[in-house]
């Protein structure tokens, strides 16, 4: 495309699909899938805000039509064909397992523009990699939430293709009075830790267990809460807290609760404690930050670039529970109403909705130029 014909098209409206050739295997309602993925309207929305007319496109088992936050949202068996319907000048797509149906339609609109967004999966095995490469040959742009990420594709990404960093998504949490949500959950300590996640290899909750140990011995008041519904190695970290007298006064393994609670869990604490391995972007700590809690968590890719690389909180190497219990009781002496502002300030500057939306389209933008 010609620098004149890229401007012309700037000049207007820009166009823009949204698209996932993702198939819900449980073949839920597309009211039901909504319910189950608020963020999806929520992002698209996003971008609207931001002046771009956006449509999304979710592949589905039965062809419906949904609106929310202002986007229209069509549920097809058929992507492709709608997207080709729509006529867009963009097309986002939201992940990169599906390389056959990204390179199919790269096939079938070779001028149009096309960016992937990475939603997890980790490096591809090596076995995939060559089905990866063909299948994303022809992509324009590719988006991480932090670029560094981006080099456990660079066996499969065209070398032309522009790298970006934008979030997937963004949470509605919000600070509120901490009294009342301590209220709520029966939250306490001093200070009082909260661990949302999986209790699995991954999440590492040996490391966190290892940490609070050790900063109990600074700080006598610590409790730590976990939030968590896969348990797969509950009865190993119940075994844990129960042999050891330190953690078994200040671990509590609250287990599964509804997403609306985590809000109160996250208003009632102090700080947000991750050892995870790897993570393609870290929802929980996004939700604890939009609540102002200070983070404590491993040094990986996507939680230094949400923390700006530890302007805020603390980042600790992987595995490292001395360093968590360091920063932890650093942290702790500082005061904690300007630890909760310093939070919800950075939350609120580079990592709302509106935020993404802006974000993507620069990207969107920056393909056409």
């Amino acid at each position: 495309m010609s620098r004149q014909s890229a401007a012309r098209r700037l000049a207007v409206t820009l166009r823009v699909v949204q698209a996932s050739f993702y198939r819900d295997p449980d073949g839920r309602t597309s009211a039901e899938l909504l319910e189950t993925w608020p963020t999806l309207p929520q992002v698209a929305g996003a971008v609207a805000r931001a002046g771009v007319d956006i449509t999304v496109v979710q592949a589905h088992a039965r062809q419906e039509q949904q609106s929310a936050h202002g986007v229209d949202i069509r549920f097809t068996p058929d992507v492709p064909a709608a997207i080709a319907e729509l006529a867009p000048d963009v097309v986002h797509l939201h992940g990169l397992q599906f390389p056959l149906s990204i390179r199919e339609l790269c096939r079938r609109n070779p001028e149009l523009p096309v960016l992937v967004q990475d939603h997890g999966g980790g490096a591809p095995a090596r076995w995939r990699q060559p089905l990866l490469s063909l299948g994303l040959s022809r992509i324009r742009g590719a988006m991480f939430t932090a670029k560094e990420q981006a080099r456990a594709y660079q066996r499969v990404l065209p070398k032309h293709v522009q790298v970006f960093e934008v979030l997937e998504s963004s949470c509605a949490f919000s600070p509120g009075d901490r009294a009342e949500a301590r209220a709520a959950t029966g939250v306490h300590g001093d200070p009082a830790v909260l661990w949302v996640g999986r209790l699995d290899r991954n999440k590492d909750p040996f490391t966190a267990l290892s940490a609070i140990k050790l900063a109990a011995q600074e700080l006598p008041g610590i409790q730590l809460w976990c939030c968590f519904g896969d348990d797969s190695l509950l009865e190993s970290v119940r075994a844990k807290v129960a042999g050891d007298d330190l953690l078994r006064t200040r671990v509590h393994l609250v287990g599964a609760v509804p997403h609306a609670m985590i809000e109160q869990f996250c208003r009632a604490c102090d700080f947000f404690i991750s050892t995870s391995h790897s993570e393609s972007t870290g929802y929980a700590l996004l939700e604890g930050l939009a609540c102002g809690l200070t983070p404590v968590v491993t040094d990986i890719p996507s939680h230094g670039a949400i923390i700006h690389a530890g302007e805020i909180g603390a980042l600790a190497p992987i595995g490292d529970a001395h360093a968590m219990a360091s920063a932890l009781i650093r942290l702790a002496g500082q005061p904690r109403a300007a630890l909760r502002n310093k939070a919800s300030t950075h939350f609120q500057k580079h990592l709302t909705f509106d935020v993404i939306g802006t974000r993507l389209r620069g990207a969107y933008e920056a393909v056409l130029a």
